[in-house]
């Protein structure tokens, strides 16, 4: 997953209009320095009825207008 190299050092995080699979989501935790994560108007994951978000720093989280049945934050 060459983008979580990229991203290892990003703050906050603002995705929207797509598909973000559940690679992104299970990349997360590698993400370290990372506290806030904004998604707007996509479907997320694949196929699977629940995403996971499991990260130690993230503060804040906002999903607005996405597709997607159920959300696990730890």
């Amino acid at each position: 997953m060459i983008y979580f190299i990229i991203f290892r050092k990003l703050e906050v995080l603002t995705l929207g209009r797509g598909h973000i699979g559940d690679a992104f989501f299970l990349g997360l935790p590698d993400c370290s320095m990372l506290r806030e994560l904004y998604i707007d108007d996509s479907t997320l994951g694949n196929s699977i009825q629940e995403i996971s978000v499991v990260h130690e720093r993230l503060r804040h989280l906002e999903l607005t207008k996405c597709r997607v049945t159920r959300i696990q934050v730890r």
